[in-house]
């Protein structure tokens, strides 16, 4: 049964993750009036399809990508489209600039995806840039547990040395070092009645500091600041991965990479959590691709910008042979570095 939900999860999340990538294609070549023979889900033998005007809509039974076929894109997907089709409705055809629009879609469609979802996690469970005076969790054999603290307290004051401190959020009760070990009285809402607390903090081994033994929750916030923050974490898990990209060009963290097992593996863990959780993660696997996507290798989506930026600046386009060339070469490569990283999740899986 696990093994049957963590197969699910990980169809439906990629399946999200890689529909809205092409959709992002997909509308921006229409905007552009490029010729779009087919929109598909995953690879392989078709299992459904559903016809439009000019767009076959598509679902495939491999969900190990998408696809948009645009008239100009492939000499091998000719028969797609019409004899007659005019030149200037093929992805080639079209203003190098608009193509670079066409090329960019996708990626923006997945920062986009991140921002909605990180926007209804947070608004739903905190942010996670701030931390509330909500108990959230007590630990056992604490002085939080001994001196009477219930989850599900809010502090509303705490008195160090006689000095009241008004208490909002989780920052307003850190301390100068020299008062971390000294008794302290809190004033919390339980059930909407005020409780004193007296708690006096514990050297705790294992975390070499003085704990009390509670921890407070995410700071509740509303839709617009939920929108705020969303922006503001897809911004950071964006920098993240530019970063973690910067060191594996290095040869570090070559040992965390991950491949299809491995997302599989990931999705799974993450199903079990919930549904929030799995949410969550769409979010982060969209932002993730995304960003790869960007990379300057003629496979990918920022390749394809590399080569009509060459056509902007010089007004000629990049010899076709050689484009092709690379695109096969960096398509390999890719290719075998995912084989390379499948082949460690399995390894990591036994």
């Amino acid at each position: 049964m696990e093994m049957f939900r963590g197969l699910i999860s990980f169809v439906l999340v990629l399946g999200v993750v890689v529909a809205v990538h092409e959709f992002g294609h997909l509308l921006a070549a229409k905007f552009f009036n490029v010729y779009c023979a087919e929109y598909a889900i995953g690879m392989g033998p078709l299992l459904f399809q559903v016809k439009g005007k000019e767009t076959k809509y598509s679902l495939r039974l491999l969900p190990v990508g998408g696809y948009v076929a645009m008239a100009g894109e492939s000499e091998q997907e000719s028969s797609l489209f019409p004899d007659d089709l005019d030149p200037k409705r093929t992805i080639t055809g079209i203003n190098p600039w608009k193509r670079i629009v066409v090329q960019l879609a996708g990626i923006f469609m997945n920062l986009v995806l991140g921002v909605i979802v990180f926007t209804l996690v947070f608004f739903m469970s905190g942010s996670p840039f701030e931390t509330s005076s909500k108990v959230v969790n007590i630990m056992e054999n604490s002085p939080a547990e001994s001196s009477g603290f219930e989850v599900g307290d809010i502090v509303t004051t705490m008195t160090v040395d006689s000095r009241v401190i008004e208490v909002n959020e989780f920052s307003d009760m850190a301390l100068e070092e020299e008062d971390v070990s000294k008794e302290r009285q809190y004033t919390v809402l339980r059930d909407g009645v005020e409780k004193e607390i007296t708690v006096t903090p514990e050297w705790n081994e294992e975390n070499n500091q003085y704990l009390v033994g509670v921890s407070f929750g995410a700071k509740s916030i509303n839709i617009f600041e939920s929108i705020v923050v969303g922006l503001r974490y897809t911004v950071s898990a964006s920098l993240l991965i530019f970063s973690v990209l910067k060191d594996l060009f290095a040869g570090i963290g070559l040992e965390n990479l991950s491949g299809p097992v491995g997302i599989y593996t990931a999705t799974s863990q993450v199903a079990a959590q919930g549904l929030v959780s799995l949410v969550f993660f769409t979010g982060i696997l969209s932002v993730n691709v995304g960003i790869l996507q960007l990379l300057p290798l003629p496979a990918l989506d920022g390749g394809r910008v590399v080569f009509s930026l060459w056509e902007a600046i010089t007004g000629r386009p990049v010899n076709k042979k050689l484009e092709t060339t690379l695109i096969l070469v960096s398509f390999l490569l890719l290719f075998a570095l995912i084989i390379f990283v499948t082949y460690k999740d399995i390894l990591n899986l036994f």
